[in-house]
């Protein structure tokens, strides 16, 4: 697979679950530029989308204000991912968060993600690195759940900061 590679990437992740019956799955979108095609200055308009489009991702904006159109050079990206059904949101959440940067066909000198799961954010912001000291168990001795997964996200982190990404 060719990986294009860019300077920014923004990114929007998610992942649910709907039961029964079951129905589990993770979801991306997003977009990439390099340096020099977003002005980091402007808001800039997709037509038939309400919201604007910036060089830290979509903005509200007023209807009625004129603003340029997204250059050409901005590509966007859209992925779902199923999740076998016995898995819960969590899952889901991770599994999308883990494909931006596992299975993608794009990756980015500088990441700007969006994510709704506080589980995934504190994870990977507040406690993966005790988790790790602990051999993956929580502060009572207890093991930590979704291990394989947070193992890998334990990896990209890892990865992304020794290539300064």
């Amino acid at each position: 697979m060719d990986v294009k590679e860019y300077d920014n990437i923004v990114a929007y992740t998610d992942g649910s679950r709907i039961g029964p019956p079951n129905g589990t799955g993770g979801g991306i979108h997003g977009y990439g530029f390099n340096h020099g095609v977003v002005d980091t200055s402007l808001a800039y308009q997709i037509p038939g989308v309400e919201e604007v489009l910036t060089a830290q991702g979509y903005k509200k904006a007023p209807k009625d204000a004129k603003r340029p159109v997204v250059p050409d050079a901005v590509e966007f990206f859209d992925c779902i991912i199923p999740v076998p059904g016995e898995f819960w949101s969590d899952v889901a959440e991770l599994t999308a968060f883990i494909s931006l940067f596992e299975n993608s066909p794009y990756t980015a000198k500088n990441y700007t993600v969006y994510i709704d799961s506080s589980y995934v954010v504190n994870a990977w912001n507040e406690w993966m690195t005790g988790w790790e000291k602990r051999g993956w168990t929580k502060a009572d001795g207890s093991p930590i759940g979704n291990i394989e997964f947070i193992k890998k996200l334990a990896g990209i982190k890892k990865l992304l900061k020794s290539e300064g990404r």
